[in-house]
Order: structure tokens, then sequence, then C-alpha cells
């Protein structure tokens, strides 16, 4: 077997510029078809670039092309995937961890996740991985990605429902073999207990239950820690074909498909099994969706296939100001900075538009020409923004409602990774590199 090696380089090598293609968005479920969404942006910003970005490690991923690279921060754990190996870095300091030989049946394709000491290793279609995440040692295969619930993996082996935005059913909605549940050692993979469907079933991870619901709405309910029943009793799916059972801490739903192939949901609440009201459509779950972005309220409702976001005052619930149809606002400090989500994605991800006040929606700046790299770590609104130079990438923040440099990498970089004070990048072709930014 060929084993591609990452090792330390010596020099940085000339960018190669070629465009990225659009990655693929995958829907799965629950039973709405989400927006993935990447966030990148542009801006004319006068400021002299600042040494406040230091590079902290260059290494070789070996054998990669343009569309065959992946670098994902977990944790405290970066993982990069090649065409035949994965490794591990610390984003701390850029030391290499570990290396393992790895092949990915779709290059590129594979999602991560660190739980209780492991490393998923997931791709559609293909076993998931269980690996150590001191070493990267491969401790077992799942058929399907295992969640990690009371130190034990539990597999959920089904079919999912799959709905587009109008509500239909695309797939998962015809009849199949019965679902199951099964628990296993985290470190082993070894089988403690199975739970098969009758036919559905479904896990609440936060609650530490699996259930298992017969198509008239017969339930049962077993305990994760050892698969033994804790309760029964019997619930109602809407009218239609019974299609898909969902759990979640406060709320256990039943799906069925109509004759006309609409998706409709009845709700109950998992601890009382009181109704909590029909559902015409999937969409109608989630819109209008009410939730805090920055120091606003935000409110996303359905608008001509597609959606429409207002900010309201969160104690009295007025409308302040709406944004442009398809238009998604990140907060950032006193500001949004908007994300057209119509615009294609590019090499770093959706262009930026404008840097908004959060309280009265006036436009404070024009960021267009820059991509916003949001930390799915931090909470407080720390966002970086990137573009392209020359054969170089700027890096920079907002800073008291204007664009700030902080400095500039000497390549054209993608596929970049962020969390507060950390930078990764995947370039030219075949390499990685971590930088510090100042926060």
């Amino acid at each position: 077997m060929n084993v591609d090696v990452i090792e330390l380089g010596e020099h940085w090598s000339a960018p190669r510029p070629e465009p990225e293609g659009t990655p693929l968005l995958r829907y799965r479920r629950p039973v709405l078809l989400a927006l993935a969404l990447v966030l990148t942006g542009t801006t004319a910003a006068a400021a002299l670039p600042q040494r406040r970005v230091a590079a902290l490690g260059d290494y070789r991923i070996s054998g990669v092309t343009r569309s065959e690279s992946r670098a994902v921060v977990l944790d405290d754990l970066l993982v990069a995937q090649g065409a035949d190996t994965l490794a591990a870095f610390s984003p701390g300091d850029g030391t290499r961890l570990w290396q393992v030989p790895y092949r990915s049946s779709v290059p590129g394709a594979a999602q991560f996740d660190v739980r209780d000491g492991v490393l998923l290793v997931s791709e559609v279609g293909t076993a998931t991985d269980v690996r150590d995440r001191a070493t990267g040692a491969l401790l077992w295969q799942a058929p399907h990605p295992p969640a990690v619930v009371g130190g034990l993996g539990v597999v959920v082996s089904s079919d999912p429902l799959v709905v587009d935005g109008d509500g239909r059913a695309v797939s998962g909605a015809e009849p199949n073999a019965a679902e199951e549940a099964t628990g296993h050692d985290l470190r082993t993979g070894r089988l403690l207990w199975r739970v098969p469907g009758a036919p559905f079933a479904a896990l609440d991870s936060v609650r530490g239950e699996v259930w298992s619901v017969d198509p008239s709405g017969v339930f049962t309910v077993h305990a994760v820690r050892d698969g033994r029943a804790v309760r029964t009793g019997e619930l109602a799916f809407p009218p239609g074909t019974p299609a898909d059972v969902a759990a979640d801490p406060d709320r256990i739903e039943l799906s069925s498909v109509g004759a006309d192939g609409m998706v409709r949901q009845l709700g109950y609440d998992p601890a009382t099994l009181r109704p909590l009201g029909p559902v015409s459509s999937p969409a109608a779950v989630t819109m209008p969706n009410v939730y805090r972005c920055g120091q606003v309220q935000c409110v996303t409702e359905a608008e001509g296939g597609g959606f429409r976001i207002s900010i309201q005052d969160p104690a009295t619930a007025a409308v302040s100001y709406r944004f442009d149809p398809n238009v998604n606002p990140v907060p950032v400090g006193g500001g949004f900075v908007t994300v057209d989500l119509r615009s294609l994605p590019g090499r770093l991800g959706s262009a930026a538009r404008d840097l908004v006040d959060q309280a009265s929606g006036r436009r404070m700046q024009d960021l267009r020409g820059w991509d916003v790299l949001s930390s799915s770590y931090d909470q407080d609104g720390r966002v970086l923004l990137l573009r392209e130079v020359g054969h170089a990438t700027q890096v920079a923040r907002i800073d008291g409602g204007a664009v700030t440099v902080l400095g500039e990498l000497p390549y054209r970089v993608r596929w970049c990774a962020y969390r507060p004070g950390r930078l990764s990048c995947l370039y030219d072709r075949d390499r990685l590199g971590i930088w510090r930014v100042e926060d």
C-alpha cells in the first residue's frame, strides 16, 4: 500500500490561482432541507497591513489535488484529509500529532467529529471510522455515524426522510426494512444491546432514550444505558402513510406522507405525551424562527421560495428594520456583516455585502470584495475578513465599526478554518498553513 507522507515544509511554494468548484450541499433528517452556509465577504480598507498574523506551521499533504483537500478544526484538534492520508495537528502551536493511511471513497467528502476521546470519520454510503483521538488508530467501524451518548456509541440504522422546500417527500418515504438502534462500547465497538424498530426507531441523545414506534403509533421507550424498556404508550400519526419518527429533548415527532406527496407532522411532548399541535408542512416547524442575534432579536420568515430576516426589539417585539430577501446577518460587535445567500460561494466562501448598525440598520461600510470567516467556537461575534490581493491574502477584522487589516498571507488560500487566535488554510494544491492571529 502506498502511504503518503505529511512532512514539515522548508519553504512556501508559488500558489496556483485556479478557481474552486462550488461545494455540493447535502440535506438530511430531521425533515427540512437546511441551508448550508459557509460565511466569508469585500470592502475598501485603506489601513496598511499590520504584523498581527504569524506563521506557526507549514506542511505538505502529499498526493492531494485542489478538489481533494479538507482541513477542519475540531475543539483542540485540526484534522487534514489528503488523498491517501489523514493527519491531525495542534491548532495551538501548529505541531503535527499523528498521521495514518486513509483513502476516501469520495475525495474531500469525509465529515469529522471528536467526542469522548474518539475521532469519528464519516462518509455517505460507507462505514464510519471510530478512531483514537490521540493516535489516529482505527478502533472499530460502524455502518452509520454513531452518536456518543453516556460513553457509548449508539448507531441508528434508518432511511432518512428528505423533504424539499415545499414540504414534499423527496426520498425515504417508501417502505423499507425495519430500523434499529444498537449500543456499542465506544473503544472496542462490542455490541452491548439492540433495539429493533417497529419499524421506526429514533434516538433522543440528550434524554438518553431510544423510541421504537409501530405504524399504529404504539411505542416503547428504551434507556440508552442498557437498552432496557422503561415505558410504553400510544401516539397518533397524522393522516397519510406513516413515514418517519424523530426524537428531540422537547419533541417526539411523527411524520406521514399524504396521497399528494406532502409531508405532515404531529409533535408530542416526550415526557407527558401532550400534543404540541399539527404541522401541515415541515417548513412550518422553523418558519417563523425567532432567535437572539447580537444585541437584538432576529425573525426568519419564508418569502417567495426563500426567506427574509427582520430585526425586532427584544423587549417589545416591534420590528426595527428588515433585510433584503435571502440576506443573512452575521453579528460582529455592535454591527452585522450581511451575506447574500443567492451568490455562489467562491474560493473562501460567500461574499459579504455591507457592515450595518445592529440597532438601526444603518449602512456603515461597503464590504464587497471581502469574505467573512466565522468561528463556530466563539459566540461573541468575532470573525475574520479575507480577500485576495494579487498572489496574497489579506486578513482583517471589524474593529470599532471599521475594517482593520491585521496582516497578509503570502499565498492565495482556500478551505480556511478559524477559531479565536488561530487560522488554518490550504493553498498551492498540497500545502497546509497554520497561523496565529492576534485577538
